[in-house]
């Protein structure tokens, strides 16, 4: 494995570990700083081996509408989307709900591809990436200056000590092909297939979707029988051209430094457990560790908001939702946290300024559809 020497001083050096979407930001944002940087890669491209297709929602980032413009005049990342979401329409077993508006959220495509989110931030770094390598964190950490952990999993985090499970499930996802409204996306919450969890379908275009299903508390074998249970429920005619699943992680790291190591997206625990749309806070996380590298400021300060928002995502993921109850009565003693009460807000509640309450309204009327479905 080769690494680049310390630096003598008068310049950092950093190494980033993984060409996912937090790394390769945190990787842009060095680069635009000044700061040498090396990206270690174990794959042979930048990226997720399956494609699908992500949502960044505004109504999590309240009082910001146009995320796409956010994180190009504030975090220097400019990023082409799929498309504008415009419809979500949510299924339950008897029932079904829309929402509608224009400033829903934007899709983008999560692969290896050109045009995928990845895709276009590598293209924006001019540095080197060392793919077909696995990084050993120890000789990375004694050899530069920082080291930014974005593996797209839990395993250093977690050997150093600083990650704690919050909640495991089986995501289950197919392309298929049909005829599809590029502006709407759909959720599924039916018991019969899907337990606590739920379905979703992201269109990659006006001919092909995404199609997923995320289990929790459950092995993969059970996973791919609820996932054909889905099909068979929903009476899917789609036709299925590619098909993966994977286990999937959410956790809480702390702290978000440990000497000169920054935890940043997944690996950091930025990941949303609610949809598992996670493409903002990874992409935040990772700039804004560059920002705290260049800069010398403490990175657990600039991801403070960060924090807190995933941390509403999670809580009211875990009291409304019945995931773990063992997990719930964990976070109970760690957070207080009153569950959700009242009735199911009007779709009109999103459009509140204030990003708190526009969350909480957000929250509400998903959550309260999914205990009825």
């Amino acid at each position: 494995m080769a690494l680049l020497p310390r630096a003598g001083g008068a310049r950092l050096a950093g190494s980033c570990v993984g060409a996912g979407i937090a790394g390769l930001a945190c990787a842009v944002t060095l680069e635009r700083l000044g700061i040498d940087t090396v990206v270690y890669e174990q794959g042979d491209k930048p990226g997720q081996a399956f494609a699908h297709v992500g949502v960044i929602m505004p109504v999590i980032q309240r009082p910001v509408i146009d995320v796409v413009r956010e994180l190009r005049h504030k975090y220097g990342i400019d990023l082409r989307p799929l498309t504008q979401v415009r419809r979500i329409r949510m299924h339950g077993s008897t029932v079904e709900r829309d929402i509608t508006g224009a400033d829903l959220g934007f899709t983008f495509e999560v692969s290896r591809e050109a045009r995928s989110v990845t895709g276009q931030l590598a293209g924006m770094y001019h540095g080197p990436v060392l793919f077909n390598t696995r990084a050993d964190y120890f000789a990375l950490r004694d050899a530069f200056d920082y080291v930014v952990v974005a593996g797209g999993n839990p395993e250093i985090s977690g050997m150093l000590g600083v990650w704690q499970d919050w909640l495991r499930t089986w995501a289950v996802g197919a392309q298929v092909l049909g005829e599809f409204d590029q502006a709407c996306i759909e959720i599924w919450f039916d018991r019969r297939f899907a337990r606590n969890g739920y379905a979703y379908m992201v269109p990659f275009n006006d001919k092909m979707a995404s199609l997923s299903l995320i289990v929790p508390g459950v092995r993969r074998a059970a996973a791919i029988a609820h996932w054909q249970d889905f099909l068979r429920a929903r009476h899917m005619s789609w036709e299925v051209v590619s098909y993966w699943d994977v286990e999937h992680v959410t956790g809480y790291v702390h702290p978000y430094q440990l000497g000169n190591t920054l935890f940043v997206g997944h690996s950091g625990g930025f990941m949303d457990p609610l949809l598992g749309f996670s493409i903002f806070s990874s992409l935040v996380s990772g700039v804004l560790a560059g920002r705290a590298i260049a800069g010398g400021k403490l990175y657990a300060q600039a991801v403070e908001s960060l924090r807190r928002s995933m941390l509403d995502i999670c809580r009211y993921a875990a009291f409304s939702t019945g995931w773990r109850t063992t997990t719930r009565t964990a976070w109970s003693r760690s957070w207080d946290c009153p569950a959700l009460g009242g009735p199911t807000p009007k779709a009109r509640g999103l459009r509140s300024s204030d990003g708190a309450t526009a969350w909480h309204l957000w929250a509400r009327h998903l959550l309260a559809f999914s205990r009825t479905a």
